[in-house]
């Protein structure tokens, strides 16, 4: 341990000392030097690339850029990759990226390349509308694929902004769609409506196929009303009765089918039935607009509880029941 000396003190260092304080001055000369030598090193948060500004006009944080390459010649003071970004074109394919800050032509400034961001868009989005896309003009527009997925959307102003995910997604790839999915299918002049169906094939007569303990089944499709009150959509899976027909010699067949319930029903699965949720939606009053000469139309609100897909079920409430056919227990 080191003790402080006075003017005209004789010392005595030992080696160890003496090489440890020799690497700590040595540790604080780097330190302050990278400092001073790479004084945007340390400003470039997690997700977040250097790039240079190419697109041949300013750039405002918040404004989309397609990533065009590297930069010929990383700018010194730069440690990290340096990206060449340009004007989005319209149906663009490259990469796209967030500026989060202004930056003249020609310049080095930071743009987001994967996680959180906001972003002003053309539109809101309509049904089926869950990414970024660009329009005509470059203009930003939601779209059915792209490489920034839309989270939520907030209007204020005539201006729509919208917080997206960059890196969720591939070019050309369209949300995920498939069996037992949510469609909004209201019709022009119609009333909301939502059909559960094949999201791939949504005029399919069938919703999908639920495997209930390795047994496939096949469910239809079914639509039902929306209301501002939201409803429940549930798999229900019935037994097969476990009273045997005298004249056929079989059980009954078990019952798959799409049901509804109000927010405010209890649904409980017993030893006979088994309920699985899907999803649920309701309506909401879009903002009242003076310049509409019709009155808006509700809006569809869809949550998708389910991932579309199969829907599996392990279920064991009915087994003891279907071992002892005449009722008896042990």
């Amino acid at each position: 341990m080191f003790k402080k000396v006075t003017s005209g003190d004789a010392i005595e260092v030992k080696a160890n000392e003496w090489n440890a304080m020799l690497e700590a001055a040595e540790a604080e000369i780097n330190r302050q030097g990278g400092q001073a030598a790479w004084a945007l090193k340390s400003t470039l948060p997690a997700g977040c690339s250097w790039a240079v500004n190419g697109t041949g006009k300013n750039i405002t944080a918040g404004d989309v850029v397609a990533v065009a390459g590297f930069a010929v010649t990383p700018p010194d003071l730069v440690s990290a990759p340096v990206v060449r970004v340009a004007t989005p074109e319209q149906d663009d394919t490259r990469y796209i990226a967030v500026a989060i800050e202004n930056s003249p032509v020609d310049a080095v400034f930071r743009v987001r390349l994967q996680g959180p961001a906001l972003v002003k868009i053309a539109t809101s989005p309509a049904a089926g509308e869950n990414y970024l896309g660009i329009g005509e003009d470059g203009a930003i527009v939601p779209a059915e694929n792209g490489l920034a997925r839309i989270v939520t959307c907030v209007t204020a102003d005539d201006i729509t902004l919208a917080l997206v995910v960059l890196g969720c997604g591939m070019a050309g790839e369209s949300a995920k769609r498939g069996m037992f999915q949510l469609v909004n299918i209201t019709a022009d002049a119609g009333s909301p409506t939502v059909r559960i169906c094949d999201g791939a094939m949504p005029d399919s007569a069938i919703a999908g196929i639920a495997n209930v303990n390795n047994q496939s089944y096949s469910c239809d499709a079914a639509e039902f009303a929306l209301s501002s009150s939201a409803q429940y959509f549930y798999l229900k899976f019935s037994a097969p009765d476990k009273d045997v027909n005298a004249e056929t010699g079989e059980q009954s067949p078990p019952e798959i089918k799409i049901v509804a319930f109000a927010d405010s029903d209890s649904v409980v699965s017993t030893d006979r039935v088994v309920y699985r949720l899907i999803g649920h939606a309701w309506t909401e009053e879009p903002e009242p607009n003076e310049d509409d000469e019709e009155p808006a139309k509700p809006v569809v609100k869809i949550v998708q509880d389910h991932p579309v897909g199969n829907l599996v079920i392990s279920w064991f409430g009915p087994c003891i029941d279907l071992l002892n056919l005449d009722g008896e227990t042990d």
